[in-house]
């Protein structure tokens, strides 16, 4: 009987510290993600840049933020806990990536706007004096 009661205890504490390790792993995590949106935000990279570029500067920051993480949580890199936490990571973060590459996008459209927008007008008011036999309309 005492040896159930202390195998029923010694489970009830084992439970409780993967408890305590998942929570340590999640709220290191959620500082890391923080962390990785401040360090690649607009105030960081300038945008629009060029997509190599921003993959590289994405690369390495989260290279950065992963290996925090192992540093953070390195003792307990051999629980369950610790695994799946930084598979989480790893998905936040690169849903952070995808934002920033939308980022991209958004800011090339906007600095190409108006220079496209100006040559399409011309080439409409001027559609009448070159005509070829493909239809510049076909193109615009």
């Amino acid at each position: 009987m005492v040896k159930t009661g202390i195998s029923q205890l010694k489970q009830m504490l084992v439970e409780e510290n993967l408890q305590l390790v998942h929570s340590a792993c999640e709220g290191t995590a959620s500082e890391l993600v923080r962390k990785f949106r401040g360090n690649t935000g607009p105030s960081r990279i300038a945008l629009p840049l060029n997509e190599t570029d921003l993959n590289k500067k994405l690369e390495v920051e989260l290279d950065l933020m992963l290996s925090e993480y192992s540093q953070i949580n390195g003792p307990f890199s051999s629980t369950d806990e610790y695994k799946d936490v930084i598979k989480t990571l790893k998905s936040r973060l690169l849903l952070v990536c995808e934002e920033r590459h939308k980022d991209n996008v958004e800011a090339y459209t906007k600095e190409v706007r108006v220079p496209l927008e100006t040559a399409r007008k011309i080439i409409l008011l001027s559609a009448d004096r070159y005509d070829t036999a493909f239809s510049v309309r076909q193109y615009v």
